[in-house]
């Protein structure tokens, strides 16, 4: 963001103290209050429009942003590009991500800071079929796996726990699995299991936060927009936060109608199938057992994973929480 030029600043204030000492100037309209101008947001997404994006949406849709005197606009990801980058740099104002790239890109420079954990855990693992057997982690050491290398737990599995995988590129389908009741691959548990399913497989997820690696989901913002606007940060938080309690408990018919009007691959059958699992594994509201709840950061978990990333040598120098 530009700061601007203390001079025209002055300029732009001795203009004012002109205009409304001149005897031309327009006599000023006191029969409606102005509305107050809404602070935009451009929130990146992390994939197209789906379900796990259900809060935002829903905060849109019921106006909570609007109340909270915010003009939110949800762009989904239409390039593999660094959200990271794009928010560190001022493209947008806030993006969705992960803690432990977050932590990586901190590491790195990049002024960034966490604004809402929306799911308590990341919803990766790897998808296998249950006729292949395998109920843990460990098994797939030696194995075949489609996995991006660019995910970190990978690099947990190898150098945390010594579970090396020959690593196939990913291809952004669920073909190869659906033919091969021995092939493994990466997965979101609220996705691509339904689409394996809609394909004849009988699909498990192991999740990787069953390794002790256990990331947030959240939405990340500049160390400079929390600087200047930390009144619309507070806003976005808590419109964010009563849009997800909304989604979670209350109607979803026009979230989904959204979705599906700006992703046509998601249908009514499968953001509820995709809903499902978010309650299942209780992603959004957490486990009470262990004190979680909706927005929670943990700073023993914050800890944790940097001392995960710092083991596995991703950290380019020593952070804090």
């Amino acid at each position: 963001m530009i700061k601007p030029n203390i001079g025209t600043v002055w300029a732009a204030l001795a203009c004012l103290l002109l205009l409304a000492c001149s005897e031309e100037a327009p006599p000023a309209d006191t029969t409606a209050a102005a509305e107050p101008a809404l602070t935009h947001i451009l929130l990146q997404a992390d994939w197209y429009a789906e379900p796990e994006h259900g809060g935002f949406y829903q905060a849109l849709v019921k106006g909570y942003y609007r109340e909270a005197g915010l003009d939110v606009e949800i762009l989904p990801l239409s390039a593999m590009t660094s959200i990271y980058a794009v928010v560190g740099g001022g493209q947008a104002e806030m993006g969705m991500g992960t803690s432990d790239n977050l932590l990586i890109a901190r590491a790195q420079g990049v002024p960034l800071k966490a604004v809402l954990p929306y799911f308590q855990h990341d919803p990766q693992g790897i998808m296998v079929h249950r006729e292949a057997g395998i109920t843990e982690l460990q098994q797939l050491n030696g194995r075949d796996v489609m996995i991006s290398p660019i995910l970190h737990y990978v690099d947990f599995l190898d150098k945390g726990l010594g579970i090396k995988v020959n690593m196939l590129p990913v291809d952004g389908g669920v073909g190869r699995f659906v033919a091969d009741k021995q092939f493994a691959q990466q997965a979101f548990l609220t996705s691509e299991p339904w689409v394996a399913m809609q394909g004849g497989a009988d699909p498990v997820v192991l999740p990787f936060w069953d390794t002790g690696y256990d990331p947030y989901r959240l939405v990340f913002t500049s160390e400079e927009f929390a600087s200047e606007q930390p009144q619309a940060v507070r806003a976005f938080i808590e419109a964010s936060k009563r849009g997800w309690q909304s989604f979670l408990s209350e109607d979803r018919s026009e979230v989904y109608a959204l979705i599906a009007s700006l992703n046509p691959v998601q249908t009514t059958e499968s953001m509820d199938w995709s809903f499902g699992k978010m309650q299942e594994y209780q992603l959004g509201l957490g486990h009470p057992e262990h004190n979680e709840t909706l927005g929670q950061l943990s700073r023993q978990r914050l800890d944790t994973q940097i001392q995960q990333l710092q083991q596995i040598n991703l950290l380019a120098k020593p952070i804090t929480t």
